[in-house]
């Protein structure tokens, strides 16, 4: 599941290093207007049982990504259109990201569940 995870994170961030550990990275195309195609082959039969070779579109940012899985059902993620604030989240966004809070009796505090236990 992590991999999946990581995978998705490196697809919408366009980290294109992470993605070349699992993927073989080709520009499908550059069109005008600076905008781009990445296709992606997957290096592991397990993965390509998730996605099989899903390209990345964009200009500035990654725009769209279309997912293909082994069976054929395709699923086309759009990017556009979305507006960036420099606020940051409020209460209610950030719980919706939180990580499960764990109770240490022992130590009388709760911390949150991750290996660096900081909240």
């Amino acid at each position: 599941m992590r991999l999946i995870t990581n995978i998705f994170m490196a697809l919408f961030t366009l980290d294109t290093q992470s993605l070349a550990r699992d993927f073989d990275l080709s520009v499908a195309s550059k069109t005008r207007a600076n905008r781009w195609i990445i296709g992606l082959r997957p290096r592991a039969k397990a993965i390509a049982g998730v996605f099989r070779k899903p390209p990345v579109a964009g200009s500035d940012d990654v725009e769209q990504v279309v997912l293909t899985d082994a069976r054929g059902d395709r699923t086309v993620i759009d990017l556009t259109g979305i507006t960036y604030s420099s606020d940051p989240p409020g209460a209610d966004v950030r719980a919706l990201f939180a990580l499960p809070r764990v109770h240490d009796a022992r130590a009388r505090r709760c911390a949150c569940a991750s290996s660096a236990g900081a909240c």
